[in-house]
């Protein structure tokens, strides 16, 4: 089953959560809408999607009990009887990060909602190396080579083996797979089946057009030492909880400057190369119970 163009899809109820923990997951995949889709429901009066995404909680967490806590302390009042949500799409980059799922289950419970955001495969891959490069996690633009020897950019675009945990931890029906083009072409209708399947009434979603985290916004941490401190593993997972979001933002801009990025179009040999590695990805989806987008053919 894909969502995309039907308004409800799956018709669960209320979901049940911890205190001060999130009622759904938007897991990945990078490079696939996820902040847009993130702020189209954050838009909506009932929920709580606090102003930074990606806080990687379970990869911060070595237990249940601390993943409860450090969501208390990411959500803070805001979630107060609302809807609450959080995004990180590390949750679905094995190996270079590790399986959460369940731990997820454990903290959470099997009734938790997980959303899954797929794209084009290799259209996602031009899109990570694009924002690997602005951020500075690639020294220089050859795109190609990197494409092809470096293991992170096929794996994240093998959708069945990313999601697959996933399922196997919360069940096929608490597991929702988006197509990003659908979203794209259908994008107010697929929030809302979305909004619908966490527990939104979605008729009080408000439509968005804005693009989240386009292209041209990505920023990679000035050289200073004090951007390079907050742009870094230690002040995201351990200190910055301390801030208000408005500051945190604030510091973004004046400690992280852009970079010029150059186009990212792989060339037809490794793109015929990126296919042949990830030709199983489409029978794969299917024997989860999940029909891939038209990329798949």
């Amino acid at each position: 089953m894909r969502v995309g163009l039907s308004a409800t899809v799956f018709d669960n109820g209320i979901v049940n959560a911890p205190e001060g923990a999130p009622h759904f997951l938007i897991v990945g995949a990078c490079k696939s809408g996820t902040t847009s889709l993130y702020d189209d429901l954050a838009a909506h009066p009932d929920a709580a999607l606090p102003t930074e995404k990606e806080p990687d909680i379970l990869h911060q967490a070595t237990s249940p009990e601390e993943a409860l806590g450090l969501w208390r302390k990411h959500f803070g009042r805001i979630g107060r009887d609302k809807i609450r949500g959080e995004a990180s799409t590390t949750y679905t980059m094995a190996p270079d990060c590790a399986d959460v799922s369940d731990l997820a289950r454990a903290a959470l419970g099997p009734e938790a909602r997980i959303i899954y955001i797929m794209r084009d495969p290799i259209h996602r891959i031009e899109s990570h190396l694009a924002h690997d490069f602005a951020a500075k996690r690639l020294e220089r633009p050859e795109f190609d080579r990197t494409a092809l020897d470096i293991g992170r950019y096929v794996a994240c675009s093998d959708y069945a083996r990313q999601i697959k945990p996933w399922i196997n931890a919360f069940e096929r029906r608490n597991v929702l797979p988006v197509i990003f083009e659908d979203y794209v072409r259908a994008r107010y209708d697929c929030a809302r089946s979305v909004a619908s399947f966490v527990g939104l009434d979605p008729t009080r979603l408000p439509a968005r057009s804005a693009v989240s985290n386009p292209r041209d916004s990505r920023r990679a941490p000035k050289t200073s030492p004090l951007g390079r401190f907050v742009s870094g593993r230690f002040y995201r997972q351990r200190l910055r909880w301390m801030f208000p979001d408005v500051l945190r933002q604030a510091a973004k801009v004046v400690l992280i400057k852009k970079r010029e990025i150059p186009p990212v179009r792989l060339a037809p040999e490794t793109r015929i190369e990126l296919a042949r590695r990830l030709a199983h990805v489409p029978d794969g989806l299917r024997q989860l119970g999940i029909e891939p987008g038209d990329w798949c053919g």
